[in-house]
């Protein structure tokens, strides 16, 4: 520790060869012939200053003053400075004791400027931290210590470790020390034992851990793990117990699978569940079901049998992933440990082909209604055009003349309606030929040729090479099409004046996938299930009957394949065909 003593005008009077050592200088010479404002920083020297003035006036000094000099060599020192009156040469003079606390100043400024970053992740910790100075002395530690030992936090910080008798016990106290002592020696890393002693007489098993942190190759201070292992065999027991359900289930179901305990966190979740909620094993430990998974139709039923003790309860449920609308039964099972098991199926294909059945059920009795209509509005619908059309050949009034051609034109119009209706009642009655559906596609596109030119309508089709020839019904499928084309122009030209429609065919296990994608508005969520349904329309009143695309769910139906429509949101609509490869023409061309 560096001395200096000053006489009654603060001149150095004697600097012994510490404070030399501190300040950078070789003699006391260099010191008093150097000016002492270039011993301190700016701001210990504003400090300085009054602490000398106060001196000079005679008032008591404080007991202690913390100062930053500056070294001879321009470095800067954190110094703790003491003061008090001594004897020097038969008078009263002044002494200064300068403590060199830099390394534990910088040490403690870097546990301040860290201990944000790090406070998470102590307190977060599974296991009991401790850090500890050079000196022994407790630094810092986490909230588990307090739950393990009884102690409170002003019981124990800043103690000295060698101290904790009454905590450790002589023996345990030993052993903590000298690992210590090995830990500062340089030791990447000291494990072992102790007992502790709980305020309450508790004893309680610890593996400790002791890390040494370094700072420019030298040991600054120490960390230690502290692992409560009494209960060890119990963990280790139910671990096991828990590896072993999970086994069990893993193996009997491929289905969608999670554990639940008591307190509505996850206890483990198989990789199907992972799958379907974008999850993994790490971002689920320790948390809450409703933090992670934002159905609560789902969780509250999980709840639900959580505190009521049911051993199971059935529940389906509709989820979307990626704009895609997927069915669910979820089997939730309280087990013995009082969880709960929730085992989800994938019903959606089940669920799709009952929707199906059911439309197809609605078309037949709405077909036979819509062809009683029909038959009844035919005649009276034929009279009125064919009345009107002669009485606009004879010479009427041009007034007259007009109103009896509206009445023909909404006659004639009201008859397409008619049959309409007729086709769509009519069960198609399809031709067993052989056709390409490639040359099919473009006929179509050589009939829309002019439309696609006026209307500026862009056409790119990718056909599929060497697909096989179907057997199907050549004009029923060329209407399909056409409906399918004419809809995408309508929807695209309704809604920038232009459009882009791109057709794709391909062979996909055993179907002819043709996909019709356009770049329009595309088609609302709430809408897009009700497309196919007869007499829906989104269009304006006189602009569409509702019965085309029902017509071409009937053809493709009745063919034994598939039409449905996807709508990725701001990419426009697509409709896509896919009919089964039945047969192929073996006939020679």
């Amino acid at each position: 520790m560096g001395v200096r003593i000053v006489d009654a005008e603060w001149h150095t009077v004697y600097a012994n060869q510490a404070l030399l050592d501190i300040l950078g200088y070789k003699n006391i010479e260099e010191l008093r012939a150097s000016p002492p404002q270039q011993h301190y920083t700016p701001e210990s020297l504003a400090g300085f200053i009054r602490y000398k003035e106060q001196s000079l006036r005679g008032e008591p000094l404080p007991p202690e003053l913390k100062i930053d000099i500056v070294r001879r060599d321009g470095s800067t020192r954190h110094i703790q400075l003491f003061a008090k009156t001594v004897l020097w040469n038969g008078r009263q003079q002044q002494q200064f004791l300068y403590n060199d606390i830099t390394e534990q100043k910088e040490i403690e400024v870097a546990l301040r400027e860290s201990e944000e970053k790090y406070r998470t992740i102590f307190e977060s910790a599974y296991e009991t931290i401790i850090l500890i100075d050079t000196e022994g002395r407790i630094l810092d530690f986490n909230n588990r210590l307090l739950k393990i030992s009884g102690y409170t936090r002003d019981e124990l910080i800043g103690k000295e470790i060698y101290k904790l008798t009454d905590l450790l016990g002589k023996e345990n106290l030993s052993i903590l020390v000298t690992n210590f002592l090995k830990v500062l020696s340089g030791s990447a890393m000291v494990t072992y034992q102790v007992q502790l002693s709980l305020k309450n007489g508790e004893l309680v098993y610890l593996d400790i851990n002791g890390v040494p942190i370094k700072k420019d190759g030298k040991v600054v201070s120490v960390l230690a793990f502290f692992r409560n292992i009494t209960e060890r065999m119990q963990a280790e027991l139910q671990i096991k117990e828990q590896r072993e359900l999970t086994d069990r289930i893993l193996e009997s179901t491929p289905d969608s699978m999670a554990v639940v305990g008591q307190d509505r966190r996850f206890i483990m979740i198989n990789k199907a569940f992972e799958r379907t909620f974008d999850l993994s094993q790490d971002n689920i430990k320790g948390k809450d079901i409703s933090d992670i998974i934002h159905m609560p139709v789902l969780t509250d039923k999980i709840s639900q049998v959580l505190a009521s003790g049911s051993s199971e309860f059935e529940l389906e449920f509709r989820m979307k992933k990626n704009n895609v609308e997927r069915v669910y039964i979820a089997d939730i099972i309280s087990t013995q440990k009082n969880e709960v098991m929730a085992v989800l199926h994938d019903v959606t294909k089940e669920r799709e082909m009952q929707e199906r059945l059911y439309l197809t059920d609605r078309l037949a009795s709405l077909g036979e209604m819509a062809a009683g209509i029909a038959h009844e509005l035919n005649n009276p619908l034929t009279g009125v055009v064919a009345l009107s059309q002669l009485l606009l050949d004879n010479d009427v009034a041009p007034e007259v003349k007009d109103d009896l051609q509206a009445i023909s034109n909404e006659g004639q119009r009201a008859a397409r309606v008619v049959r309409n209706m007729l086709s769509f009642a009519r069960s198609p009655n399809l031709t067993n030929e052989s056709i390409d559906i490639n040359a099919i596609i473009a006929q179509v596109l050589t009939l829309r040729t002019y439309e696609h030119r006026v209307n500026d309508i862009e056409v790119t089709y990718h056909f599929g090479s060497n697909l096989p020839k179907i057997v199907a019904d050549q004009f029923h499928i060329q209407q399909v099409f056409i409906n399918i084309v004419l809809n995408a122009e309508q929807a695209m030209i309704e809604s920038h004046g232009h459009g882009k429609l791109t057709i794709t065919t391909e062979l996909l296990k055993g179907f002819i996938r043709i996909s019709f994608a356009d770049d329009g508005p595309g088609i609302p969520p709430d809408v897009i299930n009700r497309i196919f349904d007869p007499f829906f329309t989104t269009k304006e009143v006189g602009k569409g009957t509702g019965l085309g695309l029902s017509i071409c769910y009937g053809i493709v139906t009745k063919q034994g394949g598939r039409i449905y429509a996807k709508s990725p949101p701001g990419k426009g609509a697509i409709f896509i065909v896919e009919l089964p490869v039945n047969a192929r023409d073996t006939r020679k061309e």
